[in-house]
């Protein structure tokens, strides 16, 4: 894998960073096979910037309208001068911004979660469940689609995953560790903003079904102010969140990346839509047993549901069956099938699987 790859996403206070932080996982993947990554990013925050600069990433910086003329036309300056191909996601880009690279000459992939009815002559990532073909019915080039090639980053897949556990009537006797019979310890994060303060009153919820404690991740533009309380722990944009995930007994998540990286970590997880575009996903992760669903974010903020998050906590089966799915289900190596077929233009050979994940 020679030569550079742009990478076209943004973040914000209000939006979070989850667009970003995928693609970083790809951008990783693109390191590890000798090449070299460049972002470009409209006004991107300190944070997002130095993360991606803590990678030996290059950062440029735009300050036009995101997804208009002038960013189409600067993105398109760069990749003509620099790049052997770009990357490009966010719902304010999409279709046509992709397509007008693709058009130019620039082998472009185009991220996306939702599929779309329009010609689209860029390749296309769907890393989700409810990714499929057929929602792309006039893409004209390589569609990835599906879990494998869920993209999860470098100090993920560095963990050393905790061993399954069996539940306590499951677990022969004199052997390792069983899960608890009732979870005491959960994990509550709705992304970099969560302006409808889910995170509040997931924690609330949580306790109010007989959690002994909650551990609440924010973002520096989430509302915290609902937070302080002796049994919750509060953590503004950790550096070590996945070995937090990695201490707690079950999740409450919103339906977006965050699902394939539990569910690759082993976090039994309750799903919320925050989103119209994440009900596809918590439909998808429900059906497919690797998490409970919860609802949408209104219904859940005006009535949470407190007797069926005391159901997961005292279900140590349920517990172990959405994590032994979960982990059944993501292999890690998805951010290497997609920047193989980046830097080749094929999909991988199904008989010939990406490089192993680095560790896990």
């Amino acid at each position: 894998m020679t030569g550079t790859l742009l990478v076209r996403a943004d973040a914000s206070p209000t939006s979070g960073m989850g667009h970003l932080l995928r693609t970083l996982a790809l951008a990783q993947a693109w390191q590890d096979g000798g090449g070299t990554v460049v972002y470009a990013t409209i006004d991107p925050p300190d944070r997002a910037r130095l993360r991606l600069e803590r990678e030996g990433i290059e950062v440029l910086s735009g300050d036009t309208a995101a997804g208009g003329a002038r960013d189409l036309a600067w993105t398109l300056g760069i990749a003509m001068e620099r790049a052997a191909c770009v990357v490009v996601d966010g719902y304010h880009l999409g279709v046509p911004f992709a397509n007008a690279l693709a058009d130019a000459g620039v082998k472009t992939l185009l991220v996306d979660d939702m599929g779309s009815p329009a010609p689209i002559r860029a390749m296309v990532l769907n890393q989700n469940l409810h990714g499929t073909r057929s929602i792309y019915p006039l893409a004209g080039g390589v569609v990835l689609v599906g879990t494998q090639y869920s993209m999860l980053r470098r100090e993920l897949l560095q963990m050393a995953r905790p061993a399954l556990q069996a539940p306590p009537q499951e677990a022969p006797p004199h052997q390792a560790p069983s899960l608890r019979a009732r979870a005491r310890r959960a994990l509550v994060t709705f992304g970099g903003a969560d302006p409808q303060r889910l995170t509040e009153a997931a924690a609330r919820a949580l306790l109010d079904a007989g959690l002994e404690r909650v551990v609440a991740v924010v973002g520096p533009a989430a509302p915290a102010a609902g937070l302080s309380h002796p049994q919750i722990d509060l953590y503004v944009d950790p550096p070590d969140f996945f070995a937090l995930a990695a201490s707690t007994d079950l999740a409450v998540v919103a339906a977006g990346s965050t699902v394939w990286e539990f569910a690759w970590l082993g976090v039994p997880m309750a799903l919320v839509s925050t989103a119209a575009n994440q009900e596809p996903t918590l439909a998808a992760a429900v059906h497919a047993g690797i998490a409970i669903g919860l609802g949408g974010a209104e219904a859940f903020r005006l009535t949470p549901p407190v007797a069926r998050l005391a159901e997961l906590a005292g279900d140590a089966t349920l517990r172990a069956t959405l994590t032994s799915k979960g982990r059944a289900l993501i292999d890690g190596r998805g951010a290497s099938r997609v920047a193989h077929t980046l830097a080749t233009g094929r999909e991988p050979n199904p008989a010939t699987p990406a490089s192993a994940p680095r560790a896990g």
